[in-house]
């Protein structure tokens, strides 16, 4: 029979009652691992923690949280129902090294340690992957970076060592250049035509290199 094992978070900081909480599982598991998480902020400061080889059921650990006294639920306002203030998750549970890695994100240390070693923890933080940002591949972002490929960088210019009336038509000069580049790259990827949707690919072309480049954008 497999180890007993739960992921159990709960929205209290470490020293605001999860110490006390952990304190009455303690007895009832062989490893138990803890980690305050504050990204958002000290308003929103959390608890994960992992417990392994416990000898009750997931019940009875509930039932020793709440006779700590430690506020469980939140009161709804405006209507709204409770919410619960700690989950467990045994289901997915798997001893997988990325959920130790979770604990403590690169950076935290452990709050409270019973069975694992520090030379672990140490271990888990080195381990941790922080997932990457995703952007996703709509066809205005495919656009734009196809744009990219074939736009010339922006010319370097000493815009302070030119009169007003010259660096304003070079500025103009370099936005024509933008807009013909991108009617020219909406057209071939139409097909050579020039359907209604055109016009929408065409400013989403012209403003976001404006934009991306710091170029001042005229009427087109």
């Amino acid at each position: 029979m497999p180890p007993s094992g739960a992921a159990v978070r709960i929205t209290h900081p470490y020293l605001n009652g999860v110490d006390r909480i952990v304190r009455a599982w303690g007895l009832y598991c062989k490893k138990i691992a803890v980690y305050q998480h504050d990204d958002d902020g000290a308003n929103n400061l959390h608890c994960h923690i992992h417990l392994e080889g416990f000898v009750c059921g997931i019940k009875r650990l509930q039932q020793l949280a709440k006779e700590t006294g430690v506020p469980l639920q939140k009161k709804g306002e405006n209507g709204k129902r409770a919410t619960s203030l700690m989950a467990f998750r045994q289901a997915e549970y798997d001893f997988h090294p990325s959920g130790y890695a979770y604990l403590t994100k690169g950076k935290y240390d452990p709050k409270y340690l019973q069975g694992f070693t520090k030379e672990e923890t140490d271990v888990w933080k080195t381990t941790w992957v922080p997932p990457a940002e995703h952007v996703k591949e709509t066809i205005w972002k495919k656009d734009n970076d196809k744009f990219k490929l074939i736009m010339p960088p922006k010319p370097t210019v000493d815009w302070m060592a030119l009169d007003v009336p010259d660096a304003q038509k070079l500025a103009k000069d370099y936005f024509d250049c933008i807009v013909s580049q991108a009617r020219s790259y909406v057209f071939k990827a139409c097909g050579c035509s020039w359907p209604p949707q055109a016009k929408a690919r065409l400013s989403n072309l012209v403003i976001t290199w404006c934009m991306e480049t710091r170029t001042k954008i005229h009427p087109f």
